[in-house]
């Protein structure tokens, strides 16, 4: 997992940081993916896809490497893989298609309004 995901961010000249300033988890957690400790879970890598303008190719290369695939009967699934394949990265448009899904667990940082 770890050389897909090192090569993953360098495409999108992010480092281990950057990416992880724009999710939600725990930060010892992070370092121990980051170091190739832990192995991320799914609605990680959604969260990772979503946040860093992943391709849908390079969504599933990740995926993969945790034994892990879209499921389409999973509406999850279904609107991240949409969102993705589409390049939908405007927060707003995110937040708007997750909450009319009733989509939850993902670990998108959001700063607070007001």
């Amino acid at each position: 997992f770890l050389y897909q995901f090192k090569k993953v961010l360098a495409a999108h000249a992010l480092s281990f940081d950057e990416a992880g300033a724009e999710l939600e988890v725990d930060s010892g957690i992070w370092k121990n993916i980051c170091k190739g400790n832990f192995l991320p879970t799914k609605n990680l890598i959604f969260s990772l896809a979503l946040t860093a303008h992943l391709s849908l190719e390079e969504m599933l290369t990740l995926l993969y490497e945790i034994s892990e695939e879209l499921d389409f009967a999973i509406e999850k699934d279904v609107v991240v893989a949409y969102l993705v394949s589409r390049k939908v990265f405007n927060e707003d448009m995110i937040d708007s298609a997750l909450a009319e899904y009733k989509v939850k667990n993902l670990f998108i940082k959001r700063q607070a309004n007001g």
